[in-house]
């Protein structure tokens, strides 16, 4: 899945196969292409971070979009610090989505919160209430 957002507005999403096959090229020309006719100009980007679910393609992520979109692109990887305790058995082996999905979810909501993602395998993530306070933050999510 990607997106495409304007500050904190998410102005469109669209999906790109992830095929281990998959060359550099494709990537980039694929992400390049998905942007015609979106009325977003190349020249805006400022950044872009990829949680991939495909450690296969990362190198030709990582290259595609570089080449194509003029910018190294940022990895969620294994050993990131989120500024969020994460207490899993193995964090090293916790998905890029799923690692993402919590973050986000602490971000907006705090916690208590579950979050539900329906992706290709429904997982779900319980985000507990920060130990130093006793209240979630009141925002709402983007999109």
């Amino acid at each position: 899945m990607v997106g495409l957002f304007r500050g904190t507005e998410l102005v469109s999403r669209w999906r790109l196969s992830t095929h281990a096959d998959r060359t550099a090229d494709e990537v980039g020309c694929g992400c390049a292409s998905s942007w015609t006719g979106r009325a977003f100009d190349p020249a805006e980007l400022v950044g872009v971070a990829v949680g991939s679910v495909v450690p296969p393609i990362d190198p030709w992520l990582r290259e595609g979009i570089g080449r194509y979109l003029g910018i190294a692109p940022f990895f969620v990887e294994p050993g990131i610090r989120t500024g969020m305790p994460l207490r899993v058995d193995a964090p090293q082996e916790l998905g890029a989505d799923r690692l993402c999905d919590a973050v986000a979810a602490h971000e907006f909501y705090g916690g208590p919160c579950v979050v539900v993602d329906f992706g290709t395998a429904v997982t779900w993530e319980v985000v507990s209430r920060p130990a130093s306070t006793s209240a979630a933050p009141s925002r709402r999510a983007p999109g």
